[in-house]
């Protein structure tokens, strides 16, 4: 006689297969509902870099609104008025030019007064020093200031949080007495405010039609000659190691050692002298694919008996032979 089936067993079977069922369509409704919350999620995230984007984009149209714009470079007309009274740039070399000059500035005995153009917005931040235009990148058109190293790294000009930042002057450098060598952070963003487009100086032609950039403090200003576009780190490690924060050095062996440094790893020779007394303006930001990576921009100040013309002809003129 055949043995019956467990009708208690069949029950249990189809209880498992419901079972593995009910919980596919469990995993299933969690995956949806994961993949629903990462994408609201990056909504967000989106929503919130535009709007601070739009933000920062805003602000510093505003800050420009109210400093005056003034040209970096002279024109040609004007600058050959001037070259007729002023004497012709002296030959130019890759090498810092070595002699036992090497003094260091004597600190004012009294302090002047600070220039007009930054009564408005010193009364709104007291920690602004300076503004920094590059005539090659129009959105580096805007207010530095200081305090420290860590506040305008992600605060913006009033204050408030932001991940763009703010440029800032590095806190080793002093604005009266100004430092030998001054040092200028912001961020690298992506959206291309701040630092975001210094890359733009990787290009040579760039280089060749726009290589000035204009650096005002509280109490002077100058037009400033690039001599390194460099790529290197800050990693003791790398061999491309350089030590970038100097503001003040020691000697003048120690300072021509600096700009040999960022003159060896520049993307490509710039046929800029500098003398030993020569102001210096570095400007540094992330870069690469390394935490440890970073582009820097080397200038010196155009001198009382240079005009910019002759200095652009100079760069146009050298790097279109190489």
């Amino acid at each position: 006689m055949p043995k019956r089936r467990s009708r208690k067993r069949s029950y249990n079977v189809k209880i498992g297969k419901r079972g593995i069922r009910h919980k596919r369509i469990n995993k299933s409704r969690l995956l949806i509902l994961l993949s629903f919350v990462l994408f609201i999620s990056a909504g967000i995230i989106l929503v919130r870099y535009l709007i601070m984007t739009h933000n920062t984009r805003e602000l510093q149209r505003s800050l420009r609104e109210e400093f005056p714009d003034t040209e970096i470079t002279k024109t040609a007309a004007v600058a050959e008025a001037v070259a007729t009274v002023s004497p012709s740039l002296p030959e130019v070399s890759f090498a810092p030019i070595q002699d036992d000059s090497f003094v260091s500035v004597a600190a004012p005995t009294q302090e002047p007064a600070m220039r007009s153009e930054f009564v408005s917005l010193f009364s709104k931040n007291h920690d602004i020093i300076g503004w920094l235009k590059l005539e090659s990148v129009k959105e580096i058109d805007f207010p530095v200031t200081q305090r420290d190293n860590s506040f305008y790294v992600d605060h913006d000009f009033y204050g408030r949080k932001s991940a763009s930042g703010t440029a800032f002057l590095d806190a080793s450098c002093s604005v009266l007495p100004k430092a030998e060598n001054m040092i200028i952070h912001a961020h690298n963003m992506k959206n291309g405010t701040m630092f975001g487009k210094l890359y733009y100086l990787l290009d040579e032609n760039v280089i060749i039609n726009s290589p000035l950039a204009s650096f005002k403090t509280l109490y002077d200003d100058g037009v400033y000659v690039p001599y390194a576009v460099s790529e290197v780190s800050i990693d003791p490690e790398s061999d491309r190691y350089v030590p970038l924060i100097k503001a003040e050095f020691k000697s003048l062996q120690e300072r021509n050692k600096y700009i040999e440094n960022l003159r060896e790893f520049s993307v490509f020779e710039l046929p800029t002298d500098i003398l030993s007394q020569d102001e210096l303006l570095t400007l540094i930001t992330c870069h690469g694919k390394e935490k440890s990576e970073r582009l820097v921009v080397g200038y010196r100040k155009l001198r009382e008996n240079e005009t910019s013309y002759e200095v652009e002809e100079s760069i146009k003129n050298n790097l279109r032979k190489n």
